[in-house]
């Protein structure tokens, strides 16, 4: 068990330190209540795969996902400026939580997540084929959610 908490240390730790040596963000970065809450998030990520609880997946992604949000704008310039960042964590954070509990309706959540973000990214206006899909899929999206919750009314049986 020490040895498995060792080995995420190192990766955190050179992670850090990669970020301070390509000159990405400045060292007085780290030292923020917005970095520590990502911290937080992610040393619960670790201990819900240690201990194999799904439920701490997605308490422990959705505090990372709001602490490196906050962080990534104040600190690093090419962040984006909008929630498409957050709602990409957030929809890691639900297929995270798939790898443990291995429901599709959670891995569906999270894929929906995760494409509403990157629909919403500046970048996607440059990319000509990418964008006409985009602009396709946020206008339409509410009506994935109606056919879900339909689906999630009209299923006798467990959503997995």
């Amino acid at each position: 068990m020490d040895k498995k908490w060792f080995g995420y240390f190192l990766i955190i730790l050179g992670f850090m330190l990669s970020l301070y040596k390509l000159e990405i963000v400045p060292l007085k970065a780290f030292i923020s209540w917005y970095f520590i809450l990502s911290l937080i998030g992610t040393l619960f990520i670790i201990s819900s795969f240690i201990q194999k609880n799904p439920t701490l997946v997605l308490i422990g992604g959705t505090i990372f996902a709001i602490g490196l949000s906050i962080w990534g704008n104040k600190y690093i310039a090419l962040w984006p400026k909008n929630l498409s960042p957050f709602l990409i964590l957030l929809g890691i954070t639900f297929l995270l939580q798939y790898a443990l509990n291995k429901q599709y309706f959670t891995a569906f959540i999270g894929s929906m997540f995760i494409l509403t973000g990157i629909s919403y990214l500046p970048g996607i206006k440059n990319i000509p084929f990418v964008f006409s899909l985009t602009r396709v899929f946020q206008t339409y999206w509410p009506f994935v959610l109606i056919i879900t919750g339909v689906f999630i009314l009209t299923n006798k049986k467990k959503v997995n």
